[in-house]
């Protein structure tokens, strides 16, 4: 989602209000940092790219949890987390590298992974029962 001024609004799910100057998280522009134009094009590219993958994931997000006609039984958000938490890292990524720090953003593509194959181990069979799990799990880690 994309502000009048053409600035990154955060995505749908997280109920931020579209006019509200404090949920703009960046703007196009590469903060006094000395980087060749091709690195700024190609960095510039690479960066609308996630964002464009980040908007599609936030869009899936809010369709699921807004759509009508599905049982939403206990469990049903933990794909939806992990799903989201994915997309926030993937997020993150975007913003480093569209201001130009490529070098702090190269530890999230693990936790990236970390997410995925987190999510597609849920999904793989009795995703029920292993959301219920990962319930359990919560509930023993704060006691």
């Amino acid at each position: 989602m994309s502000c009048a001024n053409g600035l990154r609004t955060h995505p749908p799910f997280l109920n931020r209000q579209k006019n509200n100057p404090l949920c703009k998280t960046r703007d196009r522009t590469f903060q006094e940092k000395k980087i060749r134009d091709d690195v700024k094009a190609i960095l510039t590219k690479y960066g609308d790219s996630i964002d464009k993958l980040v908007t599609f994931g936030s869009d899936l997000i809010d369709w699921d949890l807004t759509r009508e006609g599905v049982e939403k039984k206990d469990g049903y958000l933990v794909p939806i987390l992990f799903l989201r938490n994915l997309i926030e890292n993937i997020d993150a990524i975007g913003i480093l590298i569209l201001q130009g720090a490529s070098d702090p953003s190269k530890s999230l593509p693990r936790t990236v992974l970390e997410n995925f194959y987190s999510l597609e181990y849920l999904l793989d069979e009795n995703e029920h029962e292993r959301s219920m799990s990962f319930h359990i799990l919560e509930y023993l880690s704060q006691l």
